[in-house]
């Protein structure tokens, strides 16, 4: 499945996915697969499960980093 992080924090280590379904999935940094944790607007693929609070997100896949608003101008 594919879906962009709407939030995750590094001091925690967890935070949430929305899917294309519309549903919000939670995980861990246990689920990241790679080197370079995802952030806010990131776009994943994930594998869906349901955990013991509600959805849940597994297998996750850094996909396409958001393009940053801080961008700099040269003129």
């Amino acid at each position: 499945m594919q879906g962009k992080v709407k939030w995750f924090s590094e001091a925690t280590g967890y935070g949430y996915i929305v899917g294309i379904d519309g549903t919000d999935y939670y995980f861990n940094v246990h689920e990241v697969q790679g080197a370079e944790l995802p952030g806010k607007g990131d776009v994943v693929t994930f594998s869906a499960d349901e955990g013991k609070k509600g959805p849940r997100a597994t297998s996750v896949v850094l996909t396409e980093k958001c393009q940053s608003n801080n961008q700099f101008n040269d003129g």
